[in-house]
């Protein structure tokens, strides 16, 4: 079955932080239900934890985030947060859109909306992290020149 939905394109900074936050909080179920080693720690991230970070990321640059809002609901169904550092890299923070509404270009158009304002802002740089085990996202972000760079290996902490 193909979803689509007429949705508009909010842009804005820390104000729009809390309409994320139930969708914020379907990526990190998500992230753990598709993570190979650290489901366990994406199911204990908390979402004050993480607009915390993402407002000192903020204080110590620029944030700006693009929100799609379906028109018809007037719902959130999905977003995408990025800063600038003051050295002038732009990182894509986050990204999610609704299961019933991917396919449909509603992420690529929150991604296009984020590149837009690094190009605004002149970026020097910029990137993307990708969960292990979330690899399809690579052709995705492709299309835009992000590219695979390192691997980072991370130790759990239980261990």
């Amino acid at each position: 079955m193909t979803y689509t939905t007429s949705y508009r394109i909010v842009e804005g900074g820390t104000a729009l932080l809390q309409a994320i936050a139930p969708l914020w909080r379907k990526l990190t179920r998500h992230h753990a239900g598709i993570s190979v080693y650290f489901g366990d720690e994406f199911l204990a991230m908390r979402w004050p934890d993480r607009r915390a970070d993402l407002l000192r990321k903020a204080r110590a640059g620029s944030l700006h985030i693009a929100l799609a809002q379906d028109l018809s609901k007037g719902e959130c169904v999905g977003y995408c947060v990025a800063v600038i550092d003051r050295r002038g890299h732009g990182e894509i923070e986050s990204l999610y859109v609704d299961g019933p509404c991917r396919r449909g270009g509603t992420g690529t158009a929150l991604v296009e909306r984020i590149l837009a304002w690094f190009r605004a802002k002149k970026v020097k740089s910029s990137s993307v992290n990708v969960a292990v085990g979330n690899e399809t996202a690579f052709k995705f972000y492709g299309q835009w020149g992000f590219y695979p760079r390192v691997t980072a290996l991370v130790r759990k902490k239980s261990i």
